[in-house]
């Protein structure tokens, strides 16, 4: 039997990109095989605030002389994704690729870690998983597209369909 995917998002704090290369190890790990990422911490940052400048004069030149300033502040996301022992970077890369595509979520750093998980019995069971961070603004409008009517219950199942298929999992 193939392995179930899932995939979770959650606001993003700002250790994320941290936790994600390492920089900042958890105490929890137990294994040496470590974590593979797209970007360095710092790397991520720097594309990161480079996406957030870009969607804000996106929103700033798009925006009638009536509408509000740019005000979205919920626009960070991350998600975590159950992932096969072989899933590779490629794998994850087009997951993120779909993603903005589809949704118009820009990724900026993706992780791959194999070193969490539990001790049963003296024997290492591995949590392989993926960290996928995210700015949900569109690259045209500015606008956040991970709001309320855009992202609804009916879509997060379509997106976990999503997932488990671009991953080949059940």
């Amino acid at each position: 039997m193939s392995q179930i995917s899932s995939i979770n998002f959650k606001k993003s704090f700002a250790i994320n990109t941290q936790h994600n290369d390492r920089t900042l190890a958890p105490s929890y790990l137990i294994s040496d095989i470590g974590c593979e990422v797209n970007r360095t911490h710092k790397e991520a940052l720097k594309l990161r605030n480079k996406i957030i400048e870009n969607a804000i004069n996106a929103y700033n030149k798009n925006k009638s002389p009536k509408a509000p300033n740019f005000k979205a502040k919920s626009y960070e996301w991350s998600a975590v994704v159950n992932i096969k022992q072989d899933t590779t970077m490629q794998d994850l890369e087009k997951l993120a690729e779909h993603f903005e595509t589809k949704y118009g979520f820009q990724c900026y750093q993706i992780a791959v870690h194999r070193d969490e998980g539990y001790i049963e019995n003296g024997e290492k069971h591995i949590n392989h998983h993926a960290h996928l961070e995210f700015i949900t603004l569109d690259k045209q409008t500015g606008k956040n597209m991970y709001r309320r009517e855009l992202i609804n219950p009916k879509i997060l199942r379509q997106i976990q369909t999503e997932v488990a298929e671009i991953l080949n999992m059940q």
